[in-house]
Order: C-alpha cells, then structure tokens, then sequence
C-alpha cells in the first residue's frame, strides 16, 4: 500500500520516537529491550534470521541526533509493540507507528484484518481522518 510522501517521510523521522517509546514500554535495559525487539519483530515476520542487535545500538536509534534513522524492521517493530501495548500518546509518535503498519500491508483489507486489534485503543474518528490523509494523495499521484 502507498503512503502520502510528506506522511511517510515525517513517519521515517520519527523513527527514534518510535524506538523511545519502545524502549520505555520494554522498561528493561538496553540489552533486554534490543532482544524484545528482535524476539517480537521474529514471531509476527517483520524480521527475519538470526539477527544480533547490540543494546548501545538500540540506545542510539532512538537518540535525537541520529543522522540515519532506524531500520525499517526496527520502525515497524516498534510500532506494532507499543500499539499492542496501548499506547495513545504522542499524536506524531502514533501517526508514525500506524504509517509503519500501513506500509507494511499489501492492502486495506490485510491492514485492517492484522490491525483492528491493536488498534481497538484508538479513538475511531481520529484513526480515520488520519488514514484518509496517510492514502489520500497517493492515489491521485
């Protein structure tokens, strides 16, 4: 599925949030939390492999002054940990962590069959106007 480039674009930069978030969620330290999130992006397919993720790495993907933002996987893994964790907080943090969700899926159809129950917490009219304006412009490109 296509993502809105200003949308997607402001999603990628929030990556180190989404990382924070994670981090803050995870409550261990940085070496506990970096094998969470290989542990959580394994089971639901968001990475794949044996990866090693060092926790200083984790520590400095989320630091405000990375000049090249987390990976993908690490973004979208985040995402979906802290939205499973119910996080409803920051409204860039979670515009980022959904655009994540959303490009990962092929369709709406799959989005909102793997989604929904992630995204119960989320006020529906809010979660709506953002995805009108996440696909909109897309699909006029």
């Amino acid at each position: 599925m296509r993502i809105d480039r200003d949308v997607w674009s402001a999603a990628v930069n929030c990556r180190p949030s989404l990382i924070t978030q994670f981090r803050m969620y995870c409550g261990s330290s940085d070496r506990e939390c970096a094998d969470k999130l290989l542990d959580h992006g394994s089971r639901f397919g968001f990475v794949t492999g044996r990866n090693v993720l060092r926790g200083k790495t984790l520590a400095n993907w989320s630091s405000v002054n990375i000049r090249v933002a987390p990976p993908f996987w690490a973004g979208l893994t985040a995402s979906h940990y802290i939205l499973k964790s119910g996080f409803a907080g920051n409204e860039d943090v979670l515009k980022s962590a959904i655009a994540h969700l959303l490009n990962h899926h092929a369709d709406m159809s799959a989005f909102q069959k793997e989604c929904n129950d992630i995204l119960n917490h989320i006020d529906k009219s809010w979660l709506s106007n953002f995805l009108t304006e996440a696909l909109e412009k897309s699909a006029s490109d």
